[in-house]
């Protein structure tokens, strides 16, 4: 929404040839977008981190530790299945692949 509201701005200012704000405006506008990016980013290092505890859990010798050790082991792969997403209103999953295909 404030993107489509400053890319009106940005637009509203072109016609009246203010450069003064239309740069300002324009400068906004890569900063939040640049902001949604890192969002983003930083959501998708979390799904692929959060896939990964599960494989490492597995990969190790757990045959070689003790039963409540084991059992603790299979709570973490269970519970790492569910993969972590975050979500922007639990709307939209907030990835690079959604970011590129927003903006």
């Amino acid at each position: 929404m404030d993107i489509c509201v400053i890319g009106y701005y940005i637009l509203s200012e072109w016609a009246d040839q203010d450069i003064q704000n239309l740069i300002t405006y324009f400068m906004m506008l890569i900063s939040i977008c640049f902001d949604i990016f890192v969002i983003c980013y930083i959501s998708e290092i979390l799904t692929e981190q959060c896939q990964k505890v599960g494989e490492v859990v597995y990969m190790t010798n757990w045959y070689y530790l003790p039963n409540k050790v084991i059992l603790d082991l299979i709570l973490i792969i269970a519970r790492s299945s569910t993969v972590v997403h975050l979500t922007a209103g639990k709307f939209i999953q907030m990835s690079v692949y959604t970011f590129g295909n927003v903006s």
